[in-house]
């Protein structure tokens, strides 16, 4: 190969051969975790005022635009940063993100998915000692904790989720003050192939992030219920919530949401894609008659399409583009259904402060790969009109989610 590489002797040979010889040397960055001195100051600095002070910039790239477009579509407020938080990152984009405990801050640039593809298939015999001395080095820093390893999915930042899907990664633990946890990522995402414009097929990503070991900040309340090999998840999002009602705030419209979402597992499953599908099916028509009960009833296809001017399968394609790459990819094809629910006038609601009341059903499939995931039935419930401030409101709310919760449990109990 290197022979055919200094070869000459005709043009095409001399392009093919230096093509094979590019791709034969091809790999992966292993080159962030270890540059000590860079990334220890800028822990250091997350910890200060730094990502409240750096000065924002507009997006240049086709790569920037969409990834600013997905978050403000998700309503997040990305910051694109000016500045490089290190000259090792110099040919990064990186963006200073708020979390609810801390601060962090992702930078992320072009990749190519074959190289990272040729990387996991060619692991054992050409990358396996490489990464181990990576992983070495970047334990040996002065501010790691001594410790790192490769990282899993679930350290995937969740704003580039709405764009890729993670690849591999590796992760160290920083050194803070006592108060704080600081966290180094470092890896490679595909990028979602439906994205518009001239968009890489991969990206390198680093993210640093300094967090509180406790918030006092709101955040989504979950509580677990079992029964048997049965557990349920129950997650209010009081975020989703309150971003509801800063856009109806906005649009000067009376309204108000309740979100809960039900999360269903079962350890030692061994049901198959399409049973669990039906598991889904049959919950989510469970709640349904039980939401009947209180005087809701189902919204047909065609009165879905004359209120909304779209068709079921319409909408669903619509939430489905709006879900994060790294979700729509680890899902099955037909991973969203729901059936939506009206009541006109509902109890809590009176002749003096009269409105309805909305409710979605709604159920998304499980993760493939994970055996012990059975999807999950998700409730929003909009209240419209005066009432959806009145003081039974909350309440009757609460209500309807305690009882759909009962409803999934009990028809649990069956299976």
């Amino acid at each position: 190969m290197r022979k055919l590489c200094r070869s000459d002797s005709r043009l095409v040979i001399l392009l093919a051969a230096m093509m094979a010889c590019a791709h034969a040397s091809a790999s992966l960055s292993l080159n962030l975790l270890n540059a000590c001195g860079p990334l220890g100051k800028v822990i250091s600095q997350l910890e200060g005022k730094y990502a409240r002070t750096q000065a924002c910039r507009p997006a240049r790239t086709t790569l920037e635009r969409a990834f600013m477009a997905r978050l403000t579509a998700q309503g997040q407020g990305p910051c694109l940063l000016r500045d490089a938080p290190s000259p090792r990152l110099a040919d990064f984009t990186c963006s200073q993100l708020q979390m609810s405990n801390g601060v962090q801050i992702i930078c992320f640039q072009p990749a190519a998915l074959n190289e990272v593809n040729v990387y996991k298939k060619t692991y054992d015999e050409r990358h396996a000692a490489a990464e181990k001395r990576y992983l070495d080095a970047a334990a040996a820093c002065a501010h790691s904790t001594g410790d790192a390893a490769r990282a899993s999915g679930s350290l995937f930042p969740m704003a580039l989720g709405e764009i890729a899907d993670f690849e591999l990664g590796f992760v160290t633990s920083m050194k803070t003050s006592a108060e704080h946890i600081g966290t180094a990522v470092h890896g490679y995402a595909e990028m979602d192939p439906d994205l518009p414009g001239d968009i890489p097929t991969a990206i390198e990503f680093l993210s640093l992030s300094v967090s509180t070991s406790t918030s006092t900040a709101p955040t989504a309340q979950v509580a677990t219920r079992k029964i048997g090999d049965w557990q349920v998840e129950i997650d209010n999002d009081a975020e989703l919530e309150k971003g509801f009602d800063e856009i109806a705030n906005k649009m000067a419209t009376s309204a108000r949401m309740f979100s809960e979402t039900f999360s269903i597992k079962k350890q030692r499953s061994e049901a198959t894609s399409e049973e669990k599908r039906r598991l889904l099916q049959s919950l989510k028509w469970a709640v349904a008659r039980h939401l009947r009960g209180e005087g809701f009833t189902s919204i047909s296809s065609k009165r879905l399409a004359a209120l909304t001017g779209l068709s079921k399968s319409d909408l669903l394609e619509m939430v489905r583009k709006n879900k994060p790459y790294t979700l729509r990819k680890n899902h099955m094809p037909d991973q969203l259904d729901f059936v939506m629910l009206v009541n006109e006038r509902p109890s809590a609601c009176s002749s003096m402060a009269p409105g309805f009341m909305v409710i979605d059903v709604i159920s998304t499939a499980a993760t493939m790969g994970i055996r012990a995931d059975h999807g999950e039935i998700g409730i929003l419930v909009v209240v419209a009109g005066e009432c959806a401030h009145s003081e039974n409101i909350d309440r009757y709310a609460q209500k309807l989610q305690t009882q759909v919760g009962e409803a999934i449990i009990e028809s649990l109990k069956e299976r």
